[in-house]
């Protein structure tokens, strides 16, 4: 793998700081034929359930170095488990609905407009992969190339909630006066639930590629193709099923960005705490991408004693095509009335007990019974397409034509390379959408873009140990599926909202300068790069009204009329330490860290905001020492808080907290062919924060913690 951290002429469209290049193993470099094999087992801090990773790869040839071949197979299991609390939305006070307005709280202190709520998602993923790579090197002039890709995962999913509905007109809030937030809510009677979500995921992707290369002496050529398929469907239709708590009390409890208490009045142990199933529903999903590419690299290379030249052109011809399906049925109402009375038949406890940090008092409660719809004999089967469903579900598809040229000239210590890349895109988006009547229409809207990239690339080798670049590039990066998706969705929960999709978004275009020093010795690595990005149509979120079903809306819809401005500096050092003894011989230290000056984005409407997803400061620390038989490594890793969420329904963005997380990793090799190791990741058992912010207060959103994972290995060679 080959990470760019400016655009290549070479490469197709990718991401605006940086493309990656993936590239495949190369069978017929191999020295000899080999065979390894790894196993691993892993296992969460106070979990007994074990989960097995085995990998072996290989790789042959014949006897005349002719053909040769590459075989991986893996197997891993994977449980993942996260106790968190969680709250969907945050506003301001004064633009809540009558339901979540607090008349005795200031206008701007932020209320929750949503469900408050301890989660534990259990998730087991199994995925078994294989790859198989050919090459045949015909004659010295003709190679050919070919390779296949298999992966199947499926995930199972369970998730716990007891959730709160914080309505202002069953409870009182208490305020800390020094910070503006909400540090207490209680509610008499409260509108509470417990609730179980299962599912049965597949994911399965296929991928086969086939290269030819010409080698004409100074010219060479490669046509190749390339065929990818992807599909994400339900095996087993996802449940959800909510029971009501019985009349009761309830007190949450802030404290800073933890909870003191989520408490209940009455004891969620007994069956008799909980009144009556609320809801039962199922719902299918069917994701399908396929990707096929088709076209030419071609290289032209001459040198004439101290000074060295080459060109290279290619020609690309790529179809993606993305579809989204979805599709709910719910009991109905009438329905859940005549279920049978809420008796110890539906419920059952906890398969594994809450059990965070983050909170003091940790509560326990009962859940639905492992699909009721079976036990029960409850038919809910899928029939015609709902309005939601119509309006979910949507297609997605781009067809390019793509051509390059870069021509790299080579003087003494001077480099030069320039190129450029011209795109020729059509898209189409087809989903479903409420004409201006009130009805469903059908909407496709196709567009095209045309645009060149040139690419400016200068390096100097000032001595031989320092090295000067320099870069000038022009990216684009096209715009998620979801958001052209022409739907309108209204939320049924909070502050009332609408999102719309917009198929007419454009590809946002990066153009960037980078400027870096290198200084390489024999103990010591050193590198700084400075880079800025200007973002033209960036793609932002604006705001207008809708009136729905005889009430008024704030629809939020993603356009491109957006400007990003950043900038900053990203070092690294990598530093062989000098052998302390026989034991300690192998001592090094690398370290790089990221700081971004400014990560802004500008609007038509001289709005100004955090750029999303981006981490002011971010870096890494890691350090290793040992000697040939064994290794001990620790891995540090920091960034600063960001933006995730302009959110703006309820006035109130959401942000992630500064994280910090420690691995260690001891590596013993006992024999040449046999090695065993041992991972602890997240080794402090930090937790994940999100916060709703606005100007004049906070309030805890989110927090995730996931517990320490220890790992156990062996691998050895044949």
């Amino acid at each position: 793998m080959s990470v760019y951290k400016t655009s290549d002429a070479r490469l197709p469209l990718g991401g605006i700081g940086a493309n990656i290049d993936l590239k495949s193993t190369r069978p017929l470099e191999f020295e000899h034929s080999a065979m390894n094999i790894g196993l691993d087992v892993a296992a969460l801090e106070g979990d007994r359930n074990f989960q097995p990773n085995i990998s072996m790869s290989a790789n042959t040839m014949s006897a005349d170095r002719a053909v040769a071949g590459v075989f991986k197979v893996s197997y891993e299991n994977r449980l993942q488990r996260q106790y968190q609390f969680e709250s969907w939305h945050w506003g301001e006070n004064q633009g809540a609905t009558i339901d979540y307005h607090w008349p005795a709280l200031p206008d701007s202190t932020l209320v929750p407009t949503d469900g408050l709520a301890l989660t534990i998602e259990n998730e087991d993923r199994t995925r078994t992969s294989g790859l198989a790579e050919m090459s045949w090197q015909l004659n010295d002039h003709v190679q050919l190339d070919g390779l296949c890709f298999h992966s199947n995962t499926d995930f199972a999913f369970d998730e716990h909630r007891l959730a709160i509905n914080p309505q202002s007109a069953l409870g009182q809030a208490a305020v800390d006066e020094s910070s503006g937030q909400i540090k207490q809510l209680s509610f008499l009677n409260v509108d509470a639930k417990t609730s179980r979500e299962e599912s049965q995921l597949n994911y399965t992707n296929q991928t086969t590629q086939l290269t030819a290369t010409l080698d004409m002496k100074a010219w060479q050529f490669s046509p190749f193709f390339s065929h990818s398929a992807a599909t994400s469907i339900t095996k087993k239709p996802i449940s959800r099923v909510h029971v009501k708590l019985a009349p009761g009390n309830a007190l949450v409890e802030f404290q800073g960005s933890a909870i003191n208490r989520f408490q209940f009045s009455h004891s969620l142990g007994l069956v008799e705490s909980y009144n009556q199933i609320s809801q039962m529903r199922k719902r299918l999903t069917k994701v399908r991408n396929r990707v096929d590419e088709w076209g030419l690299d071609s290289r032209w290379q001459a040198t004439e004693q101290a000074r060295a030249w080459w060109v290279e052109l290619g020609f690309l011809h790529s179809k993606q095509r993305h579809q989204y399906q979805r599709q709910d049925v719910s009991l109905s109402a009438s329905s859940l009335n005549a279920l049978p009375s809420l008796d110890g038949r539906w419920l059952e406890p906890l398969p594994v007990a809450f059990d965070a940090k983050f909170i003091s008092n940790t509560p326990y409660w009962l859940i639905p019974k492992r699909d009721l719809f079976q036990l029960f004999d409850i038919a809910l089967p899928f029939s015609d397409k709902t309005e939601s469903d119509l309006l979910n579900s949507y297609e997605v598809s781009f067809e390019s034509i793509e051509s390059y040229f870069t021509s790299n000239w080579h003087y003494a210590e001077l480099e030069w390379q320039v190129g450029a890349r011209y795109s020729d895109t059509r898209s189409a988006a087809l989903g479903t959408r409420i004409g201006d009547s009130g009805g469903l229409r059908a909407d496709e809207q196709v567009q095209r873009y045309v645009k060149w990239l040139p690419s400016v690339n200068v390096k100097w080798q000032s001595s031989a140990h320092w090295q000067w670049r320099s870069t000038y590039s022009w990216a684009l990066n096209r715009p998620n599926y979801s958001d052209m998706n022409p739907k309108l969705h209204v939320n049924s929960g909070g502050l009332p909202y609408a999102e719309q999709g917009n198929p007419a978004l454009k590809p946002v275009l990066g153009k960037s300068y980078t400027l870096s020093l290198t200084h390489s010795a024999e103990a010591t690595d050193i590198q700084v790069l400075v880079f800025q990005h200007e973002i033209d149509d960036f793609i932002v979120e604006d705001v207008t009204t809708l009136d729905y079903q005889g009430q008024s809306f704030s629809v939020l819809q993603k356009n491109n009329s957006g400007q990003g401005h950043i900038t900053g500096f990203t070092s690294s050092i990598e530093w062989q330490l000098p052998a302390l003894t026989q034991v300690w011989r192998q001592n090094r230290l690398s370290a790089n860290v990221t700081q971004l000056v400014e990560a802004d984005v500008y609007t038509e409407f001289n709005e100004r905001f955090n750029l999303e997803g981006v981490s002011d400061w971010m870096g890494n620390v890691r350090f290793l020492t040992g000697n040939e038989v064994w290794q001990f490594a620790f891995n540090l890793n920091y960034r600063s808080a960001f933006l995730e969420h302009r959110d703006r329904s309820n006035n109130a963005d959401i942000w992630v907290d500064a994280f910090t997380s420690l691995d260690l990793g001891l590596l013993w090799h006992l024999s040449p062919r046999f090695s065993v190791r041992f991972d602890v990741f997240n080794t402090t058992n930090q937790v994940l924060r999100r916060l709703a912010v606005a100007d004049h207060a906070s309030s805890l959103m989110k927090v995730e913690e996931f517990g320490r994972r220890f790992m156990v290995g062996l691998e050895f060679s044949l």
